[in-house]
């Protein structure tokens, strides 16, 4: 159902109706469910508007009976102890049929930690209590088996007993504010960790829409997904060094990454207080522009550095500090240069070095498969983007190309270097240390993408896209505080996955009684890290059967 508004040539006055899209047979034909009223004047128009969608509400909700959240209160009650129950002692176990299996690992753990961290109040006034269900619901089923808003209306009736319809999803998603989930996100980091982050890391990546047609939002632009032929978001994430949210902004698809930060960050200082912590981003965020601007507000930074991009007598510089030290593969070294009246700290990484070898050898071997007797290549020949051109020397025509040995050597002399820019005062160990936190960030792109999968976006109105983020931005932070409590209780790490398997098998059998029409509860087994992370948000896990 949806308000449709008509407005008169003649009268000039406004209908505003309740209307119903059905199919009959291959057609789609819209039938008026009520009429409300009609008005000349706007505000007239919009108490009837209103009105119209107060009544659509209780038209669905008569409709279409929505159970408690996540099946019966019982469900998650405790067990009964069926020893000293008198319900079980006639039962027989011909009389039972199962009628539904459903979830209770990631309900149970994860809708408590939900509300343990006030996602469940992010809607206030009118409908609020309606909206914080749905929105809820959204979440742990994108926790559980993240799809579109349609399948994932359909997989929560199917596996944990919630009937939704999805405009009702729609309607939730056009309502939520951004803001208030940003803050009730940092809120919850900063509780876990009392307030004390003295880093925060910052990247960018991009999320493609199954989409190429071009709006404000929606834009082509350099995909890190090599989506290039899909519009797209840019996508910048703050967290902590522990992969904890801190806040998130979203750009047009077109958005050069190095022009991110700026506004990240004046959106963070209007909440929290960035003098007093120490930014980590990586190369693509280097620019003068960055850096004044973090020096200007006092803030304390480490950024990767562009080496190969600063003057020759930087360039030679560092790579005459690198000639001089001991190039053993088994040593590593860290140096320090000014440039530009700041620190540009230098480290060579045997390991780093290493790769850079094989990966090298790996484009003049792909080169040397199609270079002639006379050491020619052909133009035609080259795959694009394959990075081998950078050893090549073309002839005036561009049609001809050598390998350049000269290009080689300088290519070989950067084995293994690595810059970084800072004001910070620490060490120049600990300035590497911390850029080296950067990969908690990659993990956390790599999270929201394959396990959440935030991409492919489906929606194309803006107020949705944004939903559609901060839907994915709750589950992302229910994720990383479960991970993070469960490494701070046991001392070790646990994947997303392996935590998803042990919750996901936790399930419960609905047997009915088929003499006395009676319902009850059997819970399966749990794993030993289920009962791990049930015991972490406070739950005591039960596999005895009860009654409902």
């Amino acid at each position: 159902m949806f308000i449709r508004k008509t407005t008169s040539p003649n009268t000039k006055k406004t209908a505003i109706q309740i209307v119903e899209s059905r199919r009959e047979g291959k057609k789609v034909k819209q039938k008026i469910v009520q009429h409300i009223g009609s008005a000349e004047h706007s505000n007239d128009i919009k108490r009837l508007k209103q009105l119209a969608e107060e009544i659509m509400l209780r038209l669905e909700s008569d409709r279409r009976k929505m159970k408690k959240l996540f099946g019966p209160k019982q469900f998650t009650q405790p067990a009964i102890d069926k020893g000293r129950d008198e319900n079980f002692k006639d039962i027989g176990v011909k009389t039972l049929r199962e009628t539904g299996r459903y979830n209770r690992g990631i309900t149970d753990v994860f809708g408590k930690f939900y509300d343990d961290l006030g996602f469940d109040n992010l809607f206030i006034g009118q409908h609020a209590k309606r909206y914080n269900h749905i929105l809820k619901s959204c979440v742990l089923a994108r926790l559980a088996n993240p799809s579109s808003k349609l399948e994932t209306t359909k997989q929560l009736e199917k596996k944990f007993s919630v009937r939704l319809h999805v405009d009702s999803v729609y309607r939730m998603m056009d309502k939520l504010d951004s803001k208030r989930v940003k803050l009730s996100v940092c809120k919850a980091t900063m509780n876990l960790l009392r307030k004390k982050v003295s880093v925060m890391l910052f990247d960018v990546t991009t999320l493609y829409f199954e989409s190429v047609l071009a709006d404000e939002m929606r834009s082509f632009g350099f995909s890190k997904d090599c989506k290039f032929k899909e519009t797209q978001v840019v996508f910048a994430l703050i967290t902590t060094v522990e992969g904890l949210p801190i806040t998130y902004k979203v750009f047009p698809g077109n958005t050069h990454e190095v022009k991110t930060l700026l506004p990240s960050l004046h959106e963070l200082r209007q909440e929290f207080n960035v003098e007093a912590v120490e930014f980590v981003a990586d190369r693509g965020m280097f620019c003068d522009e960055n850096l004044k601007l973090l020096e200007r507000a006092g803030i304390s930074y480490v950024v990767g550095a562009k080496l190969r991009g600063m003057n020759r007598a930087t360039k030679a510089a560092i790579l005459a500090i690198h000639a001089q030290q001991n190039k053993e593969e088994d040593s590593y070294q860290q140096k320090e240069l000014k440039y530009n009246g700041r620190r540009l700290v230098i480290s060579y990484n045997p390991v780093m070095a290493a790769k850079d070898r094989k990966d090298r050898q790996r484009l003049l071997d792909r080169l040397d498969k199609i270079t002639d007797a006379d050491g020619k290549v052909a133009a035609k020949n080259l795959i694009k983007n394959s990075g081998s051109k950078k050893y090549l020397r073309f002839d005036a025509d561009k049609k001809l190309a050598r390998v350049d040995a000269a290009k080689i050597a300088n290519d070989t002399a950067w084995d293994g270097i690595s810059g970084y820019i800072t004001n910070s005062k620490r060490s120049a160990d600990e300035v590497i240390a911390s850029y080296r936190r950067l990969w908690e960030i990659e993990a956390s792109f790599r999270l929201t993408k394959h396990d959440l999968k935030v991409r492919p976006i489906y929606h194309y109105k803006p107020n949705r896209i944004k939903a559609h983020l901060n839907i994915c931005f709750i589950a992302y932070a229910l994720v990383r505080q479960l991970m993070c409590r469960y490494q701070l209780q046991k001392g070790q790490s646990a994947s997303f996955r392996a935590l998803h398997k042990a919750l996901s098998e936790a399930e419960f059998s609905l047997l009915k009684n088929t003499q006395m029409k009676e319902l009850y509860a059997m819970p399966s087994s749990l794993s030993p890290l289920a009962k791990s992370l049930y015991r972490i948000v406070g739950l005591k896990p039960s596999t005895t059967p009860y009654k409902i």
